[in-house]
């Protein structure tokens, strides 16, 4: 079977600019060959810097997939060696029984165990918040709460409302509550986007999904090129148990025939997890977002499994990431934030099934997951909880031990109502402060003493 056609990216049309590319006459004439150059002269370096501007990132290649479905006349070359110890295919081989090779929706406690996947809870970010002292003066936020206070209180309720028929309305709270924290970063959503899940030379589409993800913005000093690629992403608990509940083999609860809806019914409780903070959703997450950094884009079709092109010279060239995750809890009323850096190792384990990548000290690539609890009430220092949380490399350096309090949105808002109103009547400056110290000046003889007027 033929391998997938390249499909090149919109960076492959663009002509290049005559100062950066030399003519073709040029090369020959003027730059010299390898012989007759002598060992102290360097060839030019402008026609190195050209053929790497050319080249585009792997991320950004479009490929046209083919079937997976090998035809009756291709014979299978089995290899002759058995896969090593502790890879993937080994890891199928001595559990046949066991429902492994399926998709994340379908993945068990036993996926992590396998996968090596470890969750470590950390401690909470419970500061910085108000704090009451006894004759203090409350904050301005809770005495007149502005205009951005109160969006993010009607999104952070809408979050924790526990009706699972609303999970589109939680995707756009939490998109208004990180995009008011944070306008820079979390600026540009993707809804219900399609991470594609790779193993060898095989794509399964559409194989996990996210109702929101954000992307990295534009950082050219990283020495790996994230700009554009997956960086953080979010799914609610309540999502993910009615995804569970709505699986292709859950039925749904208007069958007639019961023991048949006892069983499946027995069979989704089977796929929860024994913590809901251990969830192995959470790895097939991570690992799509990873796997998104260095494989193909995908032309779109209408098959779940393709084969993607397999060639030498296009394989990925795996770095480590740092990705999260973030999720909530209804009944604590907490945010919960995820960081997993997933290793090169860890993406060759699924790169070549058939081998056991080993870190520096000889173990099996595993995958290290971090968690920690962000107490969503009060708002006041909300900002500063999850940005903590969150990580300044991502939202951008802060004062963690100064809250946000906008109390300044409310002072520009007061003086511009005041300057559109003297400018409305044509009053100046002046004869409005005058104005102001005369009413301030009854305003005390009022409050003072009644005056009269004596014949």
């Amino acid at each position: 079977m033929a391998p997938a056609r390249l499909l090149p990216s919109k960076s492959m049309f663009l002509q290049e600019s005559p100062t950066s590319s030399p003519s073709p006459d040029r090369d020959k004439s003027s730059s010299p060959s390898i012989d007759d150059a002598p060992s102290t002269t360097q060839l030019p370096t402008d026609t190195f810097l050209t053929d790497s501007k050319r080249t585009p990132r792997l991320a950004d290649i479009i490929v046209m997939p083919v079937r997976a479905n090998r035809s009756s006349s291709y014979r299978v070359r089995r290899a002759a060696t058995p896969p090593a110890e502790g890879s993937l295919c080994a890891l199928l081989r001595q559990h046949p029984g066991a429902s492994l090779f399926v998709r994340p929706i379908g993945w068990t406690d036993r996926h992590s165990e396998f996968l090596d996947a470890r969750f470590h809870e950390l401690p909470a970010c419970e500061s910085p918040r108000p704090v009451n002292v006894a004759g203090s003066c409350p904050p301005r936020g809770f005495l007149r709460p502005s205009p951005t206070i109160t969006a993010l209180s009607t999104a952070l309720t809408e979050i924790l409302r526990p009706t699972v028929g609303h999970a589109a309305v939680n995707n756009n709270a939490v998109h208004t509550v990180l995009s008011t924290l944070w306008p820079a970063a979390f600026s540009k959503p993707l809804f219900h986007p399609d991470l594609h899940l790779f193993y060898g030379d095989r794509a399964y589409l559409r194989a996990v999904r996210t109702p929101v993800l954000w992307n990295f913005p534009s950082s050219p000093l990283a020495a790996h090129d994230t700009s554009g690629l997956p960086m953080i992403g979010y799914i609610g608990k309540i999502h993910l148990l009615m995804m569970r509940h709505t699986a292709p083999r859950v039925t749904t609860v208007d069958n007639d025939n019961d023991p048949v809806l006892r069983l499946q019914i027995a069979r989704s409780k089977s796929l929860m997890p024994a913590n809901p903070n251990h969830d192995s959703h959470f790895v097939a997450i991570f690992l799509a977002m990873a796997q998104r950094h260095f494989y193909p884009l995908l032309a779109p079709s209408p098959r779940k499994e393709v084969r993607w092109w397999s060639s030498k010279g296009l394989r990925p060239d795996f770095k480590d990431v740092k990705l999260r995750l973030l999720t909530h809890d209804e009944a604590t009323g907490e945010f919960i934030v995820y960081t997993a850096r997933v290793t090169a190792n860890f993406l060759e384990k699924f790169d070549r099934p058939r081998e056991t990548p080993l870190d520096a000290d000889g173990n099996a690539a595993g995958l290290d997951i971090e968690y920690t609890r962000v107490p969503i009430w009060p708002i006041l220092g909300l900002r500063e909880r999850l940005g903590k949380a969150l990580g300044q490399d991502m939202v951008g350096s802060f004062d963690t031990t100064k809250m946000e309090t906008w109390d300044e949105e409310d002072e520009v808002k007061g003086r511009t109502k005041a300057k559109r109103k003297r400018a409305t009547f044509g009053m100046s400056e002046e004869a409005t402060d005058d104005d102001e110290g005369l009413v301030i000046k009854r305003r005390r003889l009022v409050e003072n003493s009644p005056v009269g007027v004596v014949a």
